[in-house]
């Protein structure tokens, strides 16, 4: 009976224990930019992490890059110079238990990889229309000019179209806790310590 009595008391706990848990969940999400890697993260409801760990693991769980986020919850970290795309994994800990990651693909780096073929594409088109359009005195941009262009829209695109889509998507994929649930979920266990106390108040009366 004793044994009873402490299994029902062990599963009250862990209900009760997740449900704290899921109130206070760590959402992470990782993006590739240009030359690095950015990490968004906060808790349910949306507050940041701030101050939270992050690591950068490789494929064989070696550490890659190190971090902390800011007071936003997000921190960008530069790769180093002759990074090849890999898969890597972004575990963030914000303490007391809170830790999540999220798994970046090789695929993610491939328009970081793509951007010489894009760039020599598109410096070809410029200078044709350029001679096009003004066949007297056609203006030639310097391959500098050229490059920085280039590098911003390519950066301003990720920015805002392909991180941002890639992000509601994950979070569309996350459930969602309100505080109907969390509720609910403390009721539970209210409920079933109350039922518990009334079982055994009616033992040591038949007793």
């Amino acid at each position: 009976m004793k044994n009873n009595s402490a299994l029902f008391i062990a599963s009250v706990f862990l209900l009760c224990s997740s449900t704290a848990a899921n109130a206070h969940r760590l959402n992470v999400f990782a993006y590739s930019q240009a030359h690095e890697i950015c990490v968004e993260t906060s808790f349910q409801g949306g507050k940041p992490a701030r101050g939270a760990d992050v690591r950068v693991l490789t494929e064989e769980g070696a550490v890659f890059l190190t971090a902390k986020t800011e007071q936003d919850g997000k921190v960008c970290m530069a790769l180093p110079d002759g990074f090849e795309p890999a898969p890597l994994t972004v575990i963030v800990n914000a303490g007391e238990g809170h830790q999540n990651q999220w798994k970046l693909s090789k695929e993610d780096f491939s328009l970081g990889a793509d951007s010489k073929t894009a760039v020599s594409t598109v410096k070809l088109e410029i200078l044709n229309k350029e001679a096009e359009t003004n066949t007297a005195s056609p203006k030639i941009y310097s391959q500098e000019e050229l490059d920085a262009a280039l590098k911003t829209a390519r950066e301003q695109t990720e920015m805002q179209v392909i991180a941002p889509l890639r992000k509601q998507l994950a979070e569309a994929q996350q459930p969602k806790i309100t505080w109907r649930d969390i509720v609910g979920g403390l009721g539970w266990c209210l409920g079933l310590g109350g039922l518990f106390a009334w079982i055994s108040t009616r033992r040591q009366k038949n007793k």
